[in-house]
């Protein structure tokens, strides 16, 4: 009974160390994600920024991304690179952009923004988070939320990153959203300033009917 026991002990120890053994490693992936996560504008035919970001990488030296969006409802503008971005060259000021397009098409709904830099030798592989690229867009019709995720299609990760061997480094992604929210339409304001008036003076109306009545008695 007694060894019966122990080795049931012994079983959920070896459980609970594999449950945590996965959730370290989980949290330890890098990240790539769409920041800021929620964004509202208010016209159609407004630019939007956002940025892509890397977090807990260990020594990324190349990296090729994909950004997925809806063509008809957002549109790709350009990339950039911040001058602090997180494979800025140090030495050499060696960093390739191998790929950088923004209107490449997925299916009839669907395009993406395609970018990959590397660094060169004598540049050093990057560790930690920062700002990848920044990519700007334009809002097509009013709604949402609209989404825009990295991902790359046939690939184990939504992102590839490879240190300074081509080793691949396994990351996961977070997506972002837009909502195009209008104006307070002319119109409407004008309506309803109209239906406030018209209220206002029933009230009016009606309190001076009261006391007309409270005079005649």
């Amino acid at each position: 009974m007694k060894k019966t026991q122990a080795l049931g002990m012994i079983l959920l120890l070896a459980f609970s160390f594999c449950v945590s053994l996965r959730r370290v490693e989980a949290n330890s992936l890098a990240t790539v994600s769409v920041l800021p996560s929620e964004i509202t504008v208010q016209n159609v035919g407004e630019r939007v920024s956002v940025n892509i970001t890397i977090a807990n990488v260990v020594n990324l030296s190349a990296y090729e991304i994909k950004i997925f969006y809806n063509s008809t409802q957002l549109d790709a503008l350009w990339t950039s690179l911040p001058s602090n971005h997180f494979l800025e060259p140090l030495v050499g000021e060696i960093f390739y952009i191998v790929e950088n397009t923004t209107d490449n098409v997925y299916n009839g709904t669907h395009k993406f923004v395609w970018f990959a830099g590397t660094l060169a030798p004598p540049e050093n592989a990057r560790s930690g988070s920062g700002i990848l690229i920044q990519v700007v867009l334009n809002a097509l019709t009013v709604g949402g939320p609209y989404p825009i995720a990295v991902d790359y299609p046939g690939n184990p990760y939504p992102a590839k990153l490879s240190d300074s061997l081509g080793t691949s480094i396994p990351c996961t992604s977070t997506p972002a959203q837009i909502t195009v929210m209008p104006e307070f339409p002319t119109i409407i304001f004008i309506i309803v300033l109209m239906a406030v008036t018209l209220i206002a003076a029933t009230f009016r109306k009606t309190a001076l009917r009261k006391q007309r009545n409270s005079f005649i008695l």
